[in-house]
């Protein structure tokens, strides 16, 4: 499974991710690294907040995965 993993600033002003079913889209993982980051940035306030950070993320479940992208602020 691909997904995108958002993050929100603390109170402390560090990134922290967002959790919950709006912290994170399911992709399609056949796609290339630079359309999968397109369609988080895409998603991005599509039926959820807008987020300040995203990373790409690809694993067996959302509490098993490995960064595909580092932590990436959303201009």
């Amino acid at each position: 499974m691909t997904f995108v993993q958002y993050y929100n600033r603390g109170a402390d002003g560090k990134l922290t991710p967002v959790v919950g079913d709006r912290g994170v889209v399911i992709l399609d993982g056949r796609l290339s690294i630079s359309h999968l980051l397109n369609e988080g940035k895409a998603m991005n306030g599509v039926r959820r907040p807008k987020y300040a950070a995203m990373a790409i993320c690809k694993g067996d479940s959302f509490n098993m995965y490995q960064f595909l992208t580092p932590i990436l602020l959303i201009s």
